[in-house]
């Protein structure tokens, strides 16, 4: 008992710690308890019959596999399903992608996608991202593609790609959601293409998988940008959010343009990303946002004029000994990091 509190306080599932503590799933424990305290039996070992149905706690025995299934309330299968821990067999794997479908509860829904990701079986995880998900259905489908970027398995990068055509949209944007997170950065232009979808949630979804590469997707401002003007205040929200991450400084300008046509919580975005995207911490109306930004691309062009000019002067690669030069090796520090 005093292992099983102990497993309880480290944050392990209910079920689990009762099943690494004692033996076997808590409702065989608790029947034995009960029967002891009726006089049925002199203690609350295990006979030797009934250490036979002991079930790892890396995988769920038929008699867990029977109960989830008949379980008819949300609250009480969800709780079921989140003491298996982990999933280690096709057989549990199969039956709660069947659930996914079956039973339509974001409850549901969560603690099936907790112990999918915390798989580690190879069989099972190859079982996912083949027949597994071949025969899923639609919610099914979209569950496993947002496992596969939880659980960070890159073998699922092909068909993550492949299903960012499925006919279900919400599949398409787990997809996406997961690419981004296996950092694939050659899915880069299929998500661009994404970007102007005609579904507004797909839009936001490809726009939040663009904003997780960063300075990598500096290249699809262009259609990021298109979706300021995009009817859904939160789909220009996102592609606020989205420009401010990527921070190609190319954005500052249809950012601006947008300015004087919001106000609110969109209005407050844009103000962000250009304070993000310039490193000017002003909330300026759109005019002078305009002026300043107007005068500070010809300084740039004038630097990057100079510069070029300076590179052809030392072609020959001898300092002009006006710089410093860095030492060498560099310098240690030390110090306590804050």
């Amino acid at each position: 008992f005093v292992r099983f509190v102990q497993l309880l306080r480290e944050g392990r599932e209910p079920r689990a710690a009762a099943k690494v503590a004692f033996g076997q799933a808590p409702e065989q424990v608790d029947a034995r308890w009960r029967e002891r305290v009726l006089g049925a039996r002199p203690d609350v070992t295990a006979s030797e019959r009934e250490q036979e149905d002991e079930v790892e706690v890396d995988e769920a025995g038929a008699r867990e596999r029977h109960a989830i299934a008949t379980e008819t309330d949300p609250q009480v299968l969800a709780g079921q399903i989140r003491g298996l821990e982990r999933c280690g067999s096709a057989l549990t794997a199969r039956l709660l992608i069947e659930l996914l479908d079956k039973r339509a509860s974001d409850r549901i829904e969560e603690a099936i996608a907790l112990v999918l990701s915390r798989t580690r079986d190879e069989e099972t995880t190859a079982y996912l991202r083949g027949k597994g998900y071949a025969g899923a259905g639609d919610f099914g489908r979209a569950t496993l593609c947002r496992v596969f970027g939880i659980a960070r398995d890159r073998d699922a990068i092909p068909l993550l790609r492949g299903a960012l055509d499925d006919s279900f949209w919400l599949v398409r944007a787990h997809a996406a959601r997961s690419l981004a997170l296996l950092d694939d950065t050659e899915a880069i232009p299929a998500l661009e293409k994404l970007a102007t979808h005609a579904s507004a949630k797909l839009r936001i979804a490809a726009m939040d998988a663009l904003a997780t590469f960063g300075p990598r997707a500096a290249a699809t401002v262009a259609p990021v940008a298109e979706n300021l003007e995009h009817g859904a205040w939160q789909v220009r929200v996102t592609a606020c959010e989205a420009l401010k991450a990527i921070g190609s400084r190319e954005a500052v300008t249809p950012l601006i343009e947008r300015l004087d046509h919001e106000g609110g919580r969109v209005r407050q975005e844009i103000v962000l990303a250009l304070q993000a995207l310039t490193g000017m911490e002003r909330d300026w109306p759109a005019e002078l946002w305009r002026l300043w930004w107007t005068k500070q691309e010809r300084i740039e062009a004038l630097e990057e004029k100079m510069r070029a000019e300076l590179g052809r002067e030392g072609e020959d690669g001898e300092p002009d000994g006006r710089y410093a030069r860095p030492p060498e090796p560099p310098p240690t520090y030390y110090g306590v990091r804050i």
